[in-house]
């Protein structure tokens, strides 16, 4: 009877229901993932002319931003982060959080060794190190000469 009855209705019209059913809520979760990148650290430092001790709070960054951790403190996978991005009403806050992640990857590029990002900005943001360029001649001919950087 079951059967017969799930045939006739067909397939529940809402599907699976959203893990996050709101823009705002989606936010507030990505929001809690890049605060908890960082953390606080107390420092005490010493007036040499006074004496007297003050103290102060220095933010530090203790892990980079990443799509994959984004995803994992979603609870989901990347691909369901794409999946998430595909809904409008979803796609603005998603593409946001991934310009995020980028930034603080190029940010990177200036540390000691950015070789690790410039890995991800040339397979995750479409960063090339090369120039294309097409030349067209008469009757039809192409010529496409490609350029590679030294580095």
């Amino acid at each position: 009877m079951a059967k017969a009855v799930k045939e006739k209705i067909g397939k529940h019209p809402g599907g699976r229901p959203l893990k996050f059913p709101t823009p705002e809520i989606l936010q507030t979760a990505i929001d809690e993932y890049f605060e908890s990148c960082w953390f606080e650290k107390v420092t005490e430092s010493t007036d040499p002319d006074t004496g007297k001790v003050e103290m102060s709070v220095v933010r530090y960054q203790q892990r980079p931003y990443t799509i994959a951790g984004l995803a994992y403190h979603l609870h989901m996978t990347t691909q369901g982060l794409r999946e998430y991005q595909g809904k409008d009403e979803f796609s603005g806050i998603i593409k946001r959080a991934k310009l995020q992640v980028e930034m603080n990857v190029e940010e990177n590029l200036f540390g000691k060794n950015p070789a690790g990002s410039i890995f991800w900005l040339k397979n995750h943001a479409g960063y090339k190190d090369k120039t294309e360029q097409d030349l067209n001649f008469p009757q039809g001919l192409t010529l496409n000469v490609v350029f590679k950087s030294p580095c």
